[in-house]
């Protein structure tokens, strides 16, 4: 279902100012194109008054003219104080957020006791004295060489001769993976 709508005439580039004289009237010599345009609000008055005794609706269809208000205008001084008002009051509760934000204490930094300081002694000494077996990169390690091993274990003896030669090949510095594997399997 298509519906008429008159969003078109919302466009900057469709928009028009209309030159009135000092009486309201369409002044026609200034500008011929704001007597069309008034003529086709006439006519769009009479069609939608038509429409509504009908039955219709004709709200959307209705042209809604936009006032202009002169620069030193009663409307316009009043929508210029009431937008600066707006602005200040935005201003002020900034400011106030700001004020908080700035005025809050910090608290101070609370000084190490003896025992906490014995702890954290005896946890660096822990550290230090730590094996790489210990940690989750050992034990993941560990994990990976036994996957490995049982995967070689699984392997017949022509499978683990090409295996072995392609570690060989790979990486002639890693004798134990090589003895590993031609043990088959066991460390």
């Amino acid at each position: 279902k298509r519906e008429i709508t008159r969003a078109a005439l919302k466009s900057k580039h469709i928009r028009h100012e209309q030159v009135v004289d000092g009486d309201g009237n369409v002044d026609a010599a200034a500008d011929p194109e704001s007597a069309y345009l008034k003529s086709l609000n006439d006519l769009n008055s009479m069609v939608c008054t038509i429409l509504d005794g009908a039955g219709y609706n004709s709200k959307p269809l209705q042209i809604k003219l936009t006032s202009f208000s002169s620069k030193q205008g009663k409307k316009r001084s009043q929508a210029k104080d009431k937008r600066e008002a707006r602005c200040n009051c935005q201003a002020a509760q900034r400011q106030e957020k700001w004020a908080e934000v700035k005025d809050t204490v910090v608290p101070p930094v609370r000084r190490w006791t003896a025992e906490e300081d014995a702890e954290l002694q005896r946890l660096k000494h822990k550290i230090d004295n730590l094996s790489v077996d210990d940690t989750l990169l050992g034990r993941q390690r560990l994990k990976m060489q036994t996957e490995a091993l049982a995967t070689v274990k699984g392997m017949t003896a022509s499978e683990r001769t090409q295996f072995l030669r392609s570690v060989e090949e790979e990486d002639d510095d890693n004798g134990d993976l090589v003895e590993i594997v031609a043990a088959g399997g066991n460390p």
